[in-house]
């Protein structure tokens, strides 16, 4: 029985500090791994805490600016146009953006989201011209724009001003902006520089509010959290530090939320939010922010235009918000049937190869589901993965990371090729001439093996060795790992392993059979552990009952009718070793 990746148990800390003396040896062990040695540090990552964990915006290089030019504006009644990106981070920091606007009293003539299949990501020509013939005199992106210095020129030229809000990867040549706001320029002195880009939108919002001496405009910030945590979690940032904090509360004001739109979204993927404010707890996670909330958020702009979740999250009517949930509801069950059809379709073009990435792609494949497909092959085959559609004389694709490949080291060996790009060194996209295509992908080929061979092992790290014997044994631990959430980027659910684990039942369940449920008992017999392995079917045919195996598992909570039962998430498997 062999497993795709080298299972390797982390180096386990025997002496640890006196500050996780309160706490379990293996909760010590997790926080001390996640780099916690000081008890503020473990205050901070335990109790994340809005007013002192809210950096000052104004730390950020461009803020000043920024507030100013806005400022300059609202007192002129200039109008204002918001050109925000058509993800959920772009729809979220967008609609933050302008309620921000409305509150100071700025006068914002229009929000501009660009079609995604027409337009493409970014600032364009068309759009610019047609903003200026409608009499905006200043444009603010949000989520977009960094790489848009063509761009920026041209809306120079027809008298417009722009403001960059973005948090992109910053490359060498920037647009000639009035401002730009991003932590990840290089003199930018901002403390943490991982924010989603509606972060960096919550953070101009927090600066203009503060300089225009917005009334209790701290508390008003707070109630936009759950855009903001929406945001953070659907773009796949770091969940550390000032985003921690910002995910943290966004999930208990998403548990409460006063927007008609987001409260009916959260009906249509089933979810019935309990909170409790006073100790900053709810029943929403991120699993419910990234696997059900953004990508119905998300479907509006692949299938349609993202005009839907804007308006969606605006709506202040109880009628509409219901219809665009169902709307956006059906828009995401399309995009699951089309991205299914076409990740089936790139596994029968990548069969026989044997590369180190995969570069699929053709005139069928739709430039708004191609990120998607990438997403799942590169997690399936343990390799970065390019899939790209084609759109009139471009090609347009999306690149996803695994495995430790930096995909902007990438793009930099393609740089000159391409007509628009962006992104982050996890996940990002590209456009180019259909003539320039094969050029790339040489290049790419070329910059993957250089890379690869600078990169470790694939190798499956486990956190900590359990030995299950009893479910109120794995209860208690999980009390304590509830603290660590919210799970994301940088903040990973912990991976344990147990051994000899003994196969008591199995099946097959779920669609097309692709999910492996099992009983499992430990050295104690009598409790039984429920077992679910998302996409392992296929291999229940490596296993019998009364076996036993070695497992590598997360702790699932599964709550039916009210009642929470913890499963163990089977992340992988194998004989165990004295069984053999």
């Amino acid at each position: 029985m062999s497993t795709q990746r080298e299972w390797r148990l982390k180096t386990r800390e025997s002496n640890l500090p006196q500050i996780f003396d309160g706490f379990p040896v293996v909760i010590g062990r997790l926080l001390f791994d996640r780099g916690i040695f000081t008890p503020e540090q473990l205050e901070r990552f335990l109790r994340p805490d809005f007013n002192r964990d809210l950096l000052n915006p104004f730390l950020m290089l461009g803020m000043k600016e920024a507030v100013a030019r806005i400022i300059k504006a609202k007192e002129g009644q200039e109008p204002i146009t918001i050109f925000g990106d058509y993800d959920a981070d772009g729809v979220s920091g967008t609609a933050l953006l302008e309620m921000t606007l409305r509150k100071i009293g700025a006068n914002v003539k229009s929000v501009y989201l660009p079609d995604r299949h027409k337009e493409g990501y970014g600032l364009n020509r068309e759009a610019l011209q047609q903003i200026a013939q409608e009499g905006s005199k200043l444009i603010i992106t949000v989520d977009c724009g960094i790489t848009d210095v063509e761009e920026v020129d041209a809306a120079n030229q027809l008298g417009l001003e722009v403001i960059i809000c973005d948090h992109h990867h910053v490359w060498p040549k920037v647009p000639k902006a009035v401002a730009i706001v991003n932590p990840h320029q290089a003199e930018d002195k901002y403390p943490f520089k991982e924010l989603a880009g509606a972060g960096v939108a919550f953070k101009l919002a927090h600066a203009l509010l503060q300089t225009a001496n917005v009334p209790n405009f701290i508390n008003w910030l707070k109630w936009q959290l759950d855009l903001v945590a929406l945001a953070t979690v659907g773009d796949c940032v770091s969940l550390t530090e000032e985003n921690r904090m910002l995910v943290k509360y966004g999930l208990v004001v998403l548990a409460q939320t006063r927007k008609l739109g987001l409260r009916e979204l959260l009906k249509v993927c089933g979810l019935q939010p309990v909170c409790n404010p006073a100790e900053m707890t709810c029943n929403l996670d991120t699993f419910a922010l990234g696997y059900l909330l953004a990508p119905r958020i998300n479907a509006a702009g692949r299938m349609d235009h993202a005009n839907a979740a804007y308006e969606l999250v605006m709506t202040e009517s109880a009628n509409e918000a219901k219809w665009l949930a169902e709307r956006l509801d059906d828009k995401n069950k399309e995009r699951q049937t089309e991205t299914d059809k076409l990740t089936r379709k790139t596994e029968a073009m990548i069969r026989e190869k044997k590369e180190k990435f995969i570069f699929e792609g053709g005139p069928d494949f739709s430039p708004g589901l191609v990120g998607l497909v990438a997403g799942k092959l590169a997690e399936r085959h343990l390799k970065p993965a390019l899939i790209y559609g084609e759109d009139g004389e471009l090609v347009k694709g999306s690149v996803r990371e695994y495995g430790g490949y930096n995909i902007i080291e990438l793009f930099k060996k393609a740089e000159d090729l391409f007509v628009e790009f962006g992104g982050h060194p996890a996940a990002a996209g590209f456009a180019l001439k259909k003539e320039h295509l094969e050029e790339f992908r040489r290049r790419f080929a070329q910059a993957v093996q250089e890379q690869s061979k600078k990169l470790p092992p694939l190798v499956l790290e486990i956190d900590d060795e359990l030995e299950l014997t009893t479910n109120s044994e794995l209860n208690q631990l999980w009390t304590h790992l509830r603290q660590f959430e919210p799970f994301g980027v940088d903040n990973r659910e912990p991976i344990f392993l147990s051994k000899d684990l003994k196969i008591v039942n199995m099946k097959v369940v779920g669609n097309g059979s692709s999910h492996l449920k099992m009983e499992l008992t430990g050295s104690n017999e009598k409790d039984i552990f429920q077992a679910i392995g998302f996409s392992l079917g296929s291999r229940i045919d490596e296993l019998k009952i009364g076996q036993k195996i070695d497992v590598v598992f997360k702790i699932l909570v599964d709550e039916w009718n009210g009642v929470k039962r913890l499963n163990l998430k089977l992340v992988d498997f194998k004989e165990a070793t004295n069984n053999k």
